[in-house]
This record gives structure tokens, C-alpha cells and sequence, in this order.
């Protein structure tokens, strides 16, 4: 049997007003997807719950069928995907370079979260963090490009820790915590202690050598999505089917990788030949 599964990833949508409380996709005219639809097998299908939104990784992951709880989260899957290896016992998690202002009560005011344009700056800052320890923990850094990377925490670390990216601007960084359903807290709690103090190390490292001149320095980490060494059954070896995956985002082929798919990227071209050449290359490849 030979499927080919295209996931529209982010097109459902709110309804609008001025569509006359229709979504988006309800209002526009879609004659291919009409068809796909008319000669297709059609469901609905909730990965998780009816009603409960999910990142693409997670509702993939689910959509396969594995469990919840042995999902590895991004940190680790982002790392398979820029070619990093992990060991057992590695926590990986994102890292992404950031702009912070001290503020009086000695908080740290989220400026900038995502640092473009400034390649060398950020290339030789990640040098000056690129391994510290800590209560018997190791931070490897590894710088990934365009201001991210992944921050390793080996030597007994707990994954079940909180992220510290308030994911906004204007907002003060978080600090890390046990997660509350983690399954050794003492375990956590030090892990999440270690990185926050980490974190401070690599802020003092940081704002002592950034290049700002005009723009707001290049002074933190923000990090967030910590999880372990991936262990996943191959999705053949689980399903008896061989699988191929033609992903437009890093994580998720960093976790077709970790399934055991046979991963390839396509050049970036706009959406109509962006499609265009991915349902060419997906036809080639069901014939394989």
C-alpha cells in the first residue's frame, strides 16, 4: 500500500468579522482542495482532544502513533535536526540568543528574543559561553545560526525543569523551576537551579563583550523545550511501512529523523512552486 498524507500544518484559522464570522479557509475558494478532498478519504481527527491545540511536533508525534509521555519535547529534536549528537542522560534544550535590560527591582526585561543580521557578533559570542560547570553539572553550548543553538546539561541533569523565555517582549525573563509533576524534584529542582545560574554566568560573559554600537546588545540566553536523548520504536518497524518526509520546519525533521524517516528539504520558492516541487518530489518518491 502507498499513501501520500499531506498535512496542511496552520491552516485552521478564528472566524473573522469582515468574513462574515467565517474562517478564512470557509471563505476562500478552493477548488484544489475540493477535489483532494472529493477523490481523498476525508475525517476529523483530534490528536490530542476535541478543542485542544497543539505544536506541530507534539500533534505529529500523537498522530503516529506514540505516546504522549514518551514525547521528547523540541530541545532535543531541534539538535537531531542540526545534525548534534545525544548521549543518554544529555538534556537538550533551545537556546536563542537575546537582549535584556536590568531592571531597579534586579529582574531582566525581555528587549529582543529573535537576533538577526548580526551572524559574526553572535559566532563569537557563543565561543565565550561554549562550556561551563556548575554543581557537578556541564553546559555545552553549540551554536546553530540566526541567533539559536542548543544548550546541553550533562552529568545527572533532570529534563522535568520549566522554560525561561516569557515568550513576549516588555516581559521579565523566567526562571527555570522543577516542573511540577517531575518524578525526582530534589533531581529537578537542583537542574533547574543549576541552569539559572547558568544563565547568569553566560549573562555576565555576554553583556561584557557584545557589539551593540546602535542596537540593544546581544546579552542572555532564553531557553525553553528541555527533554532527553530521544527513544523511539522506528515508525517502520512499529507500522511495517517505509517513510519518507519532505518537512518546511526544523523540528519536525528533526523528529521524522528520530521516527526513522527518510528525510529530504526543498528550496524554499515561494508557496506555488514551494508545493509545486514537494508534490512532484512526493510523487518520485511513492514510486521509489
Amino acid at each position: 500500500m502507498r499513501v501520500l498524507l499531506i498535512i496542511f500544518d496552520g491552516l485552521a484559522d478564528r472566524p473573522a468579522p469582515e468574513l462574515d464570522g467565517k474562517t478564512p479557509l470557509e471563505a476562500a475558494r478552493t477548488p484544489n482542495l475540493d477535489r483532494l478532498a472529493a477523490e481523498g478519504i476525508n475525517g476529523l481527527m483530534h490528536p490530542k482532544s476535541p478543542g485542544y491545540p497543539l505544536g506541530s511536533p507534539l500533534a505529529l508525534h500523537l498522530m503516529f502513533g506514540y505516546p504522549e509521555d514518551a514525547f521528547p519535547d523540541r530541545g532535543p529534536l531541534l539538535a537531531s535536526a542540526r545534525g548534534l549528537s545525544i548521549a543518554p542522560g544529555d538534556v537538550v534544550l533551545a537556546a536563542r540568543f537575546a537582549s535584556v535590560e536590568e531592571q531597579p527591582d534586579g529582574r531582566l526585561r525581555l528587549l529582543q528574543r529573535f537576533i538577526r543580521g548580526r551572524e559574526q557578533e553572535c559566532r563569537r559570542l557563543a565561543d565565550t559561553i561554549a562550556k561551563h560547570e556548575i554543581d557537578g553539572l556541564s553546559f555545552p553550548y553549540v551554536y546553530a545560526g540566526n541567533g539559536d543553538g542548543n544548550l546541553f546539561m550533562t552529568g545527572g541533569a533532570s529534563s522535568q525543569i520549566t522554560d525561561t523565555d516569557p515568550l513576549g517582549l516588555d516581559l521579565p525573563v523566567l526562571r527555570s523551576q522543577a516542573r511540577a509533576e517531575a518524578s525526582d524534584r530534589q533531581t529537578a529542582a537542583r537542574s533547574a537551579d543549576a541552569l539559572n545560574r547558568y544563565l547568569t554566568w553566560a549573562h555576565s560573559q555576554l553583556g561584557a563583550t557584545s557589539e551593540s554600537g546602535d542596537a540593544p546588545p546581544i546579552n542572555f540566553l532564553i531557553t525553553k523545550w528541555a527533554g532527553p536523548k530521544p527513544q523511539y520504536e522506528p515508525f517502520a518497524d512499529r507500522w511495517g511501512m517505509r517513510p519518507a518526509s519532505l518537512p518546511d520546519e526544523e523540528v519536525v525533521s528533526g523528529l521524522m529523523l528520530e521516527l526513522g524517516f527518510h528525510v529530504e528539504q526543498i528550496e524554499d520558492a515561494g508557496p506555488e512552486a514551494d508545493l509545486r516541487r514537494r508534490l512532484t518530489r512526493a510523487g518520485e518518491l511513492l514510486s521509489d
